[in-house]
């Protein structure tokens, strides 16, 4: 659920518009994205997270997200070479595969939902970063059919229902308010809308409403698409779009606008359509724009103003929802600051709305032609003792009226919550709470949540099965669900999120510490914070946080789970066995400034340490572990504040923090392209120094990922987000000096043109050649060459990963497992196999014959078996091997004769011991050989 909102002021609004809107003008299609016309009746946004998406994807040059820059970033990465057997033999990579991991079971946010009128085993649902997907047995599976180049925001979706034409379908794509991939003035604007002539198998787009490459196309981002089940002759559809309605008489091919503004005139912000059964149009369009109100049409071409006289001057979104039964009633329900309906949520934020029923007499529906009832009064309001169980749509970010397509006066709405009403909203007896959440206060600090059983928040839309009304699917920031029984006293919903793969994770976290193990905890957009511990993508994932999910961690190990929640809530989840003994809040008391999604590490040398930067400031706990469990408050203990890491420079604040496992050294960087070095960390008094380079770096750009080197902690990588910048950067030196390495991101060197935002990137050994990934907001990059801006990046699963925004990588060097979060589709993990360390250790000798070692992972001591075959006496020698193919240690084995033979390695008799890692080892007796790998973990 999006969080905390509140209703911007004339002042507030003008200033998004001039930090992150193209303000465009004297172009029918190219207009304002907003207006702060009229009261400043724009869009709400939560303001943290304004500020957070649009520092980290603005141009630093100009304060603005490129225009169109989704469109364009795609094409642009169409040119990118693609990690392939031929390019994988070329470049000496072992190779390897990527999978879907999940989760299996939770579905993203959903605003598109349809079920096919000829026949309901085929439902089709569309996330809004994750593509359109499609069941064919009424949701227990689902199959991705949109293309990994096809545009992945799905936003409304409509199907030809006259006879003979139900095969055809269309989907509106740009997600005008609420995109969390790109965030509050920073939208990834839509590709207009696509259409499906084999019942939603296939899609193309239609061309007539693509993006524009040098303008906000009001065509490429659609509200609502409806098709008009009565014209016998023509293909009409129609689309509510930025500030507009337009109509298409030919299946989409071309566009006629029939509602808009004068070319001088001010667009809203938020439209609206529905056809009715009877072919009866209704349109609306917010107070924002000069052409706005409630219309009707009886031939889709003229319409007719029908606003209901006590319309208040201000209003948002209306919503429509018409009656199937009685194709007369319509109702309309509407955002309405500060007039109408007042209802609260659980922080006491007020929502204004107000619902109409209007009834159609006679006429063009105006005057006496049609009756008007305000039944806003009656809107919900449920007294939950402390929380709040109001009506509450977070600024028409989720707002829908529907009607039982049997009983004009059984009416459904939805906000944060699902409501239901048997009378029409004639009066408050009558209303239930079917879905969604509730809050509460346990005390002073902490908000619990509830959710309706088996459902979730943010209700977008419900449809009726079209033989059963009583049957009754929801879409909502919690994907698809269904209830047999929408009238029942107590409704019960199932999820239909099975293989519904379309979660929006901010980060992902893998157990470092543990060779081989395949958990995974990662943090989503309105879901909270799950985990995995098995490769069986089929598995459930487990709930271990609430809210929206943030930064997390797992202690070497597993014991330990670190999870956070937006604007810096952290807690420690105890786990034995995978399953959670207890756990405890352990944030800093008294610490204020938290980002949106605010980065913290444990020291990969020394898991027990966090490293937690909050603004402009940095703390540490040195045993965060020790933290007593059972407490819901911030704490105390353990943390300090390090003055040496403290940030100087005004609005300057800490985004992006890594650490070295070979050391207690911390990287981080800020949100003006500031990168610093604290040399032992853990130490007394450690202060950080500043390694920038101002004539290398971007100035003013966005760090949001470093990785250094696990085992050269002067090598170190990092990047920034912003668009038209030099994004990628190293240091083999521990920052003393830095080149780009951006390379093919890039469309131009130094930054600038079509390339991607780049969010995350990751340093991987694997052997006698190191993997580099990059995440990007048109997907998984990766490269084993560095050569400055002559880098080239290869694009990693093309067919699978695809396009979709890559928010988070997780790298283990001491099995080369991969996590990757991404913003649309899930997790994605590989395991990358060692890069020619066989070839560094082998020779062209006979090899003798090994065991594995016994045991293998090893903490102390292990034991190989080998046979020397007969004639093959001779001297004998043990060496191993780091990934990188170093030799780390060597013994002399004296003369060994044949037979079978066993030998010890005591890691605790290795000079100065040996980290956590994998290594490989080489027998050799004589010209005999044998290699084998040998996994360290944990305290020895």
């Amino acid at each position: 659920m999006r969080r905390t909102t509140l209703i911007l002021s004339a002042t507030f609004v003008t200033a998004l518009l001039v930090a992150g809107y193209f303000l465009l003008r004297g172009s029918e299609d190219g207009v304002a994205l907003a207006s702060a016309d009229r009261g400043g009746s724009g869009p709400e946004m939560s303001s943290e997270r304004i500020r957070w998406e649009w520092e980290r994807l603005r141009d630093p040059a100009t304060g603005l997200i490129p225009n169109d820059i989704r469109s364009r970033e795609i094409a642009f990465a169409a040119s990118h070479p693609v990690r392939n057997r031929a390019y994988a033999k070329s470049a000496g990579v072992a190779a390897y595969s990527w999978s879907h991991r999940g989760p299996w079971n939770i579905g993203g946010r959903t605003r598109a939902v349809a079920i096919d009128v000829t026949g309901e085993d085929t439902i089709l649902a569309g996330g809004v970063s994750g593509g359109m997907w499609r069941s064919s047995d009424r949701g227990a599976t689902w199959k991705i059919v949109t293309d990994p180049d096809q545009m992945p925001s799905v936003t409304t979706i409509a199907q030809d229902r006259r006879p003979g034409k139900e095969h055809i379908w269309y989907f509106g794509s740009g997600e005008l308010y609420g995109n969390s991939a790109s965030g509050g003035g920073a939208f990834y604007f839509g590709n207009g809308i696509y259409k499906s002539t084999d019942n939603g198998r296939s899609w193309r787009s239609l061309q007539a409403t693509a993006g524009s490459p040098t303008a906000l196309n009001v065509r490429a981002n659609i509200w609502r698409l409806a098709t008009d089940p009565t014209e016998s002759e023509e293909d009409h559809i129609y689309a509510a779009v930025y500030g507009r309605i337009m109509r298409s008489i030919d299946g989409g091919e071309s566009w006629t606008f029939l509602l808009s503004p004068s070319i001088s005139g001010s667009s809203s912000y938020f439209t609206d359509i529905e056809v009715t059964s009877q072919g009866v149009v209704f349109a609306t369009l917010s107070s924002d724009g000069t052409k706005e109100g409630i219309y009707r049409s009886v031939d889709g071409e003229n319409f007719t103003e029908i606003t209901p006289p006590d319309m208040p001057d201000l209003y948002r979104r209306i919503v429509i929802g018409p009656s199937t039964s009685n194709p007369n009633v319509t109702y309309f329900l509407s955002e309405t600051p500060g007039t109408g309906h007042l209802g609260r949520n659980f922080r006491g934020d007020s929502s204004w709305h107000s619902l109409w029923k209007y009834t159609y007499v006679s006429g063009d529906g105006t005057g006496d032609g049609g009756i008007w009832e305000n039944r806003s009064e009656n809107l919900p309001s449920f007294d939950w003792g402390g929380g709040n169980g109001d009506l509450y749509s977070q600024g028409s970010y989720d707002l829908h009226v529907r009607v039982k397509p049997d009983d004009e006066d059984v009416v459904f709405i939805g906000g944060t919550n699902l409501y239901r009403s048997t009378d029409g909203f004639t009066s408050t007896a009558n209303t239930s709470w079917i879905g969604g959440f509730r809050a509460w206060e346990r005390d002073s600090s902490v908000v619990e949540e509830y959710s309706y059983p088996e459902h979730h928040a943010d209700q977008h839309d419900v449809i009726f099965s079209p033989t059963d009304p009583d049957i009754m699917y929801s879409a909502s920031d919690g994907g698809v669900h269904r209830t047999f029984d929408a009238l029942a006293d107590s409704v019960s919903w199932s999820s239909l999120n099975s293989g519904y793969l379309t979660s929006q994770f901010y980060t992902v976290a893998i157990d470092h510490g543990s060779p081989g193990d395949e958990t995974i905890v990662g943090g989503l957009q309105d879901n909270g914070t799950w985990r995995t511990s098995t490769s069986d993508p089929r598995v459930p994932w487990v709930r271990t946080g609430s809210s929206d999910g943030a930064y997390c961690a797992i202690a070497d190990g597993g014991d330990h789970m670190y999870v956070s929640k937006q604007l810096g809530r952290i807690y420690r989840v105890d786990l034995d066995g995978g399953e959670v003994v207890s756990s405890a809040r352990i944030d800093p008391e008294g610490a204020t400034g938290y980002r949106f999604i605010n980065p913290f590490i444990l020291d990969p040398a020394d898991s027990k340490v966090m490293y937690l930067p909050i603004g402009n400031r940095f703390y540490r706990n040195l045993d965060v572990a020790a933290i007593p469990t059972g407490s819901n408050l911030p704490t105390s203990i353990g943390w300090e504040e390090i003055d040496g890491g403290f940030v100087d420079r005004e609005n300057a604040e800490i985004t992006a923090i890594a650490a070295s496992s070979s050391s207690h050294r911390v990287y981080y960087g800020t949100n003006d392209s500031y990168i610093y070095r604290m040399d032992n960390a853990t130490g007394q008094n450690p202060t950080a120094i500043d390694v920038s380079s101002r004539a290398v770096f971007p100035n003013g750009a966005f760090v949001s990922s470093i990785a250094v080197d696990p085992e050269d902690p002067d090598h170190v990588v990092f990047c920034v987000s912003n668009y038209g910048v030099n994004s990628i950067f190293r240091s083999t030196d521990a920052g003393e000096t830095w080149n780009s390495i951006s390379g093919n991101l890039e469309e131009r060197v130094g930054g600038g043109g079509n390339g991607p935002s780049v969010r995350t990137v990751a340093i991987l050994p694997r052997g006698g050649r190191t993997v580099y990934l990059a995440g990007t907001s048109t997907g998984l990059y990766s490269t084993v060459l560095l050569d400055g801006n002559n880098t080239t990046w290869v694009k990693e699963s093309p067919e699978l990963i695809g396009n979709v925004v890559v928010d988070m990588i997780a790298a283990r060097a001491a099995d080369g497992f991969v996590a990757v979060g991404t913003h649309g589709n899930g997790v994605y993990s590989a395991t990358i196999g060692l890069l020619g360390v066989e070839e560094t250790v082998r020779n062209n000798a006979a090899t003798l014959t090994l065991s594995a070692p016994t045991p293998n992972p090893v903490r102390a001591r292990t034991r190989i078996d080998y046979v020397v075959p007969a004639g093959a006496d001779g001297r004998g020698a043990l060496t191993l091997y780091n990934t990188s193919g170093r030799v780390v240690y060597r013994r002399d084995l004296g003369t060994v004769t044949e037979g079978r033979r066993s030998l010890e390695i005591d890691l605790g008799g290795i000079t100065g011991g040996l980290p956590a890692a994998t290594y490989f080892y080489r027998v050799t007796v004589g010209e005999k050989n044998g290699v084998g790998r040998l996994d360290v973990v944990g305290d020895r």
